[in-house]
């Protein structure tokens, strides 16, 4: 029987921590009865994302899925050369490793749709809760401080600029969040063309630099990849203005 092995899946883990096949129910809608379903090794602290349990798991394996778990020789050598299909359960590519599945003839693909709304969402409220001084406050009220501008006063979102760095879904779902709350929405990506940023209301930057020194919120949506690693960096944050906030 073809089997499908999934390496560290969120979704199969319940309430107690503990690894639960029987949740794989979508899986099992999809595959019926004519595909195994396998998982990846699960104790107190969470998936063993390498190691001999985790090879042992995946030998003979059609298929894999990963989510946190990176692809490297060790695992597809475990795996088998049946194992002709890889797919990450998320956006990045980061941990797939595409060069290696080049190397050895196998297909990898990737969920662009993953949880662009949630990750924007998310993001936004790391956003907010900074230029709210939310986390502060917080801290201050369990030491009996009430005062309301305990950690400064905020500043009116609706008089500051927000910027995007990489435009892709998440960066457009993060846009029209950020409209609602800032005066305008900027973005650097260089791989998306201005007339299509403008098109989502957003005004284009040519160079990170540009948009840096422009923004008073950052929210950074960049795929982490060899170019983009280290995109934020030393030099780079010397072009944000003071008291600017980064995501």
């Amino acid at each position: 029987m073809p089997s499908v092995f999934y390496t560290d899946p969120a979704w199969a883990v319940d309430s107690s921590g503990r690894l639960d096949p029987a949740l794989a129910t979508i899986e099992r809608e999809v595959y019926g009865d004519e595909i195994e379903i396998r998982f990846g090794a699960r104790d107190d602290a969470g998936y063993r994302i390498d190691g001999e349990e985790l090879y042992a798991r995946a030998a003979g394996a059609d298929a894999m899925v990963v989510y946190r778990c990176q692809v490297t020789p060790r695992l597809l050598e475990a795996a088998g050369d049946g194992c002709r299909v890889v797919a990450r359960q998320g956006v990045g590519l980061d941990n797939l490793n595409i060069p290696l599945l080049k190397e050895t003839g196998r297909f990898g693909f990737h969920v662009p749709d993953y949880c662009g709304d949630e990750v924007s969402t998310h993001a936004m409220a790391l956003l907010l809760a900074l230029e709210r001084g939310v986390t502060v406050q917080n801290e201050a009220v369990k030491t009996d401080h009430w005062g309301i501008y305990h950690g400064g006063v905020p500043r009116r979102t609706a008089d500051a600029t927000a910027g995007i760095v990489g435009f892709g879904r998440i960066g457009r779902a993060a846009a029209r969040k950020l409209q609602a709350f800032y005066g305008r929405v900027l973005a650097y990506d260089p791989h998306v063309p201005g007339d299509l940023m403008a098109s989502h209301g957003v005004e284009h930057r040519a160079t990170l630099e540009e948009l840096l020194t422009a923004c008073d919120a950052v929210l950074l949506h960049a795929e982490l990849t060899p170019q983009s690693r280290g995109l934020i960096n030393a030099d780079t944050a010397r072009a944000f203005k003071p008291g600017s906030l980064l995501v």
